[in-house]
């Protein structure tokens, strides 16, 4: 991949994740609840909410980016944390609407789908590695 190509496919991972970090904070700030389930309820708050999104993701991936090596790998790890961390969070946000007598049904099905998605997750990690050796191991035969 030459340089060109690698900078204008930063800009969309850039601007990408800044798009839905934004998405994602003004739709966590409108939502609302209402007898009939949730609403949205748009406002100057939602739009403030967009920016700041926007705002946290395009800092992590200056920080990312455009730091020298130490700063990138201690930014990268905790930036990281920090996104899923505010990711699950966002994902959990709305369970502050249930009802008590449902919350415990909605844990044991967001458990279950948890441990399912970890066992994925883990499975193609393992064909990862699996397969990345067995690479490893024709190009050592090639070059023999």
């Amino acid at each position: 991949m030459n340089a060109n190509n690698e900078k204008d496919l930063f800009k969309v991972i850039v601007f990408s994740t800044a798009l839905a970090f934004g998405a994602l904070l003004a739709s966590l700030e409108s939502l609302q609840s209402s007898p009939a389930g949730f609403s949205f309820k748009v406002s100057f708050r939602t739009l403030l909410a967009f920016l700041a999104g926007g705002g946290i993701a395009l800092g992590y991936w200056k920080v990312v980016l455009k730091s020298g090596a130490a700063v990138r790998q201690t930014g990268l790890i905790i930036g990281t944390v920090f996104l899923v961390l505010f990711g699950v969070g966002a994902f959990l946000y709305p369970l502050r609407f249930v009802s008590r007598d449902k919350l415990p049904d909605i844990l044991v099905g967001l458990g279950l789908a948890t441990c399912a998605l970890s066992l994925v997750g883990g499975l193609l990690w393992l064909s990862h590695k699996f397969l990345s050796e067995d690479t490893k191991s024709q190009d050592d035969k090639e070059r023999l």
